[in-house]
């Protein structure tokens, strides 16, 4: 016999619950993100020049291939120099951690209560390394899959290569918020097969998507628009790494409500034994 289709949840119920949740234990945000900030503010620190050399040397490429003066027989990368993609992996694994640490001790608090993430959430378990292995293994399995559906599309003219490929992304996009479930199930040491996953989620991967991107865009203007005013005002080139910090902060509040996102989702679509 199939199992019933689970009931879709409502988007805004999703975000809304988040924030307030977010509000309410605003106490318990600032313990639980004092690390991630911390960590996040070091990766921005160590590998933003070799970030922004990446980005100019990109740009240069891409304004070479344009005009038609670009040999296209050289590598890009032996244009970088020595060791920024060195430093830019070490920056990546950095916010990684960062990432991992407060995805997991919110998500934590927030389904099996304050007593799971105590302190400043640095009581680092197997919890939090399996979901961070599992992250990447399913983000670098989606980026494969991404590549090679989109490789026949490359081959098509114009707008409607261009729409295959939006496709795409979208179907994979959809496709990896059905295994979510599976990364909360780690987070809270009651893991789930990736079947289960994907039967638990039917239904709502929209929904997911949706509410995560919705809870991360306030937190995305915010630090545009504070970033902005600080460079009108100068203090962006005065202070550069006070900056840092402060884009630090809003990064890691987006990343604390992506996981309220996960923590709501999962409590309807699957509970949580505590």
């Amino acid at each position: 016999m199939n199992a019933p289709r689970p009931q879709s949840i409502p988007v805004f119920l999703l975000v809304r619950t988040t924030f307030q949740l977010m509000w309410q234990q605003k106490d318990d945000v600032l313990r639980l993100g004092l690390v991630p900030v911390l960590l996040c503010f070091a990766g921005f620190l160590f590998g933003q020049d070799d970030l922004r050399l990446f980005i100019e040397t990109m740009n240069t490429i891409a304004a070479g291939a344009s005009t038609g003066t670009a040999d296209p027989a050289a590598n890009p990368y032996t244009m970088l120099p020595a060791g920024a993609l060195g430093g830019m992996l070490i920056m990546f694994l950095i916010l990684l951690a960062a990432y991992a640490v407060i995805t997991v001790n919110w998500l934590r608090f927030v389904l099996l209560g304050p007593m799971a993430a105590v302190g400043v959430g640095l009581n680092i378990g197997w919890s939090h390394w399996r979901y961070l292995v599992s992250f990447i293994a399913l983000v670098l399995v989606g980026s494969f899959v991404l590549t090679v559906a989109s490789m026949p599309a490359s081959l098509l003219p114009g707008i409607i290569g261009q729409i295959v490929m939006v496709a795409i992304f979208i179907a994979v996009l959809l496709a990896g918020a059905r295994l979510l479930p599976y990364l909360v199930s780690i987070a809270v040491g009651q893991p789930m097969r990736l079947q289960e996953s994907w039967a638990i989620a039917r239904g709502n991967a929209v929904s997911l998507v949706v509410a995560l991107a919705l809870t991360w865009l306030p937190f995305m203007i915010g630090a545009f628009v504070v970033n902005g005013i600080l460079a009108i005002v100068g203090f962006a080139k005065v202070a550069p790494v006070a900056t840092l910090f402060i884009t630090a902060l809003f990064q890691v509040a987006g990343w604390t409500g992506q996981a309220g996102v996960l923590g709501t989702a999962y409590r309807h679509m699957v509970g949580i034994k505590v």
